[in-house]
């Protein structure tokens, strides 16, 4: 295949044209084309987190690992303080002890004879959650996270799918779980241990429910007194079962092991060198730990004797946080990065004119010399413009990865420029245990995601009815193959909990993890993510959508006939396109004193517009949707979706034909809030 710009060959072919039927050759890394890496560089004998982290970092005791900024008398954040690695680990070790002594983690076996222990835990990131990471990495454990975004309903469905019987929590989530326990929804949970001291009333509270509540010293210090060995057991044990959020359904259970984390830990050796973090590294710990992307680069920093330093909770304390932590990699979402960019734009915007003309000189400048040679910095502008963009993440930042969503181009760019680092960008998901490609430094493309890691390999199938097929080629008429892409390795996830039917849905019998995401491969091997073949979707802010579920609740409101929801990848909100209820639609003119002629007039009113939005509002709150479900602008149309043949037979839209027809209404939908 041919190169970049930047010379940088992603992936190559490691079988033949001939064996592939509607889809694409296999791919892989192309200094891996023989063999995909599946253990550590330099430590092949671990096969398991526990070996690594007992084996590695035994020389590492006086090194800083976990940091939290001190609680002031007075209610404010100080500096960042620091536990030892050997601190760390002797608090693991005790905590893991306890765990055994107290008997908060009895062995389960309720799914295909794995033998399991759980322990949940429902925190925000902070010192004890990761310290519990670690017990479990040693001691053959199964941590189970709980988060907000889950719901009541998914989280209860955590509890009765798991009968785990053990939440480790911060104490500001107790409340909801007393009530949780009142309304009988903990299931078998019958211990919860606090991370800070409870008031005795809420112990007494929590003993009238069945609960016994216990702080995390008093499992220390019980642990403390004990000197069992560590457990054996093999790289295939389930280190975390991470729950997908559910959209249409309750979510899914991905059991990932420690052999999948191991495997990309030594990948990622092979990746881009500037991606490589040392014991002199700083982590800044703020995405959520139950998620994927969190959970590798905090396995990732532990491995390598990097420090880590938590976030204080709160968002509006972020620029604070960097401020005193001087992280040296900055590893976030777009959500985040577009808040730094419209940070960025508005403290420009307040500047004298002169030095607004300046920073627009520059920018401009630093962007075209990042197009033609990939370079960020620039020896004259940087320390006399950039100085304070660069005090945003610290000062001391080295690199930036951006992942979980698509990131804009140009936005991308922006931020390369005024930072004066580089930004990488990464796909993958749960279920291929968060990184599966991944750009390179030197690459100025910023249209695509990488190539794979060294620990799996990859193919596009055929998706003919949304017309993508492994034969496709560009407006040059250059080859470039689109379809599902589909990756096969040693970081696929073993299957979903209790759920063998979506487990096989998605691994099929060949060993490949369907992802549901549509792909196009570029000439040199670089994968770019181009659609979605289900009928769900991702927003830039990292959330998925179903809007299937969101258009039976908007129905409801009968104002609409027909609706459709459509989200761009790029954007943070929904949009909506949808064929009146005449009489309804008109009602609603006339109750809010908006003059229209007939139905036609009143699609194109845009006051009456705004009163039905607030009324799909209403109705959205009013079911249970989140803010990013309810969609903020509006298209009206009088013409049932049928009559441009954007329904099946059996009156189902075809989202991807009337994401077509629409493209220019959508287009403008977008532009008031670009």
């Amino acid at each position: 295949m041919g190169t970049s710009q930047s010379g940088v060959v992603y992936a190559v072919p490691v079988s033949s044209k001939e064996e592939a039927k509607n889809e694409t050759p296999v791919y892989r890394h192309p200094k891996f084309k023989d063999k995909l890496i599946d253990n550590l560089v330099d430590y092949p004998q671990y096969d398991t987190i526990q070996k690594a982290y007992t084996g590695i970092l035994a020389g590492r005791e006086n090194y800083p690992c976990l940091g939290t900024r001190e609680l002031l008398p007075n209610g404010e954040r100080g500096e960042y303080k620091f536990k030892t690695y050997g601190e760390v680990l002797d608090n693991s070790h005790a905590l893991g002890r306890g765990i055994e002594a107290l008997k908060l983690a009895p062995t389960i076996k309720e799914y295909k004879n794995m033998a399991m222990k759980f322990v949940g835990v429902y925190s925000k990131n902070r010192e004890e959650y990761t310290t519990l990471f670690v017990t479990c990495a040693l001691f053959g454990l199964t941590m189970i996270p709980i988060y907000d975004t889950l719901g009541p309903d998914s989280v209860s469905f955590v509890f009765q799918q798991t009968n785990l019987t053990t939440l480790f929590c911060s104490n500001n989530y107790l409340d909801s779980l007393l009530k949780g326990a009142k309304e009988k929804k903990l299931n078998k949970v019958s211990t919860i241990v606090c991370f800070e001291k409870v008031e005795k009333e809420k112990v007494a509270e929590a003993q009238g429910l069945g609960i016994s509540l216990i702080v995390w010293d008093t499992v220390l210090e019980k642990g403390r007194k004990l000197d069992t060995p560590l457990p054996s057991f093999d790289g295939d044990s389930v280190l975390v079962i991470s729950y997908t959020s559910g959209t249409t359904s309750l979510p899914k259970a991905a059991m990932i092991s420690h052999k999948n984390l191991i495997s990309l830990a030594g990948a990622s050796e092979y990746q881009d060198p500037i991606f490589h973090i040392t014991s002199s590294d700083v982590h800044y710990s703020y995405l959520p730990l139950a998620h994927i992307f969190e959970i590798i680069f905090t396995g990732l920093s532990l491995w390598k004797g990097a420090s880590i330093g938590y976030w204080s909770g709160e968002v509006t304390k972020v620029k604070e946080d960097v401020g005193k932590l001087s992280p040296t990699f900055f590893v976030s979402v777009p959500r985040l990065y577009n808040r730094f960019y419209e940070a960025f734009v508005d403290a420009i915007s307040k500047q004298s004119f002169i030095k607004r003309k300046l920073l627009d000189i520059a920018i401009n400048t630093k962007i075209k010399n990042l197009d033609a040679d990939n370079v960020c910095k620039h020896a004259i502008f940087d320390p006399i413009l950039f100085k304070n963009f660069k005090k945003a993440l610290g000062g001391r930042v080295r690199f930036m990865i951006t992942a979980a969503a698509p990131m804009h181009p140009d936005r991308m760019k922006y931020l390369k420029v005024t930072t004066c680092v580089p930004m990488l960008e990464a796909y993958g998901q749960t279920e291929s245990t968060g990184g599966s490609f991944i750009t390179h430094s030197s690459d100025p493309d910023v249209s695509h995601v990488g190539g794979p890691f060294a620990c799996h390999e990859f193919k596009l199938q055929d998706v003919p009815e949304m017309g993508y097929t492994s034969k496709d080629r560009n407006e040059d008429g250059v080859l470039c193959p689109r379809g599902e892409i589909c990756i096969r390795g040693h970081t696929v996830f073993r299957g979903y909990y209790k759920d063998e039917q979506k487990t096989n849905e998605t691994i099929d019998k060949d060993g490949f993890l369907h992802t549901g995401d549509i792909g196009m491969l570029l000439p040199n091997g670089a994968l770019k993510i181009i659609d979605r073949k289900k009928n769900i979707f991702k927003l830039s802010i990292g959330e998925y959508v179903a809007p299937e579920k969101i258009e039976s609740i908007i129905l409801a409101t009968s104002l609409f006939q027909e609706v459709f929801v459509y989200g761009d990848s790029l954007a943070n909100y929904l949009v909506l396109l949808a064929v009146p209820n005449p009489p309804k639609l008109l009602s609603l003119a006339q109750n809010a004193g908006i003059q229209v002629q007939d139905i036609e007039s009143a699609c194109k009113n845009n006051e009456l517009k705004k009163a039905a939005l607030k009324v799909v509002e209403k109705q959205g709150r009013e079911s249970g949707l989140n803010s990013f479900e309810i969609p903020k602008n509006l298209y009206l149309q009088p013409q049932p979706f049928q009559d441009q043949g954007l329904v099946t037979g059996s009156l189902k839209l075809k989202r991807f034909e009337a994401a077509q027809y629409f493209k220019d209404q959508i287009k403008k939908l977008y532009q008031p809030q670009l």
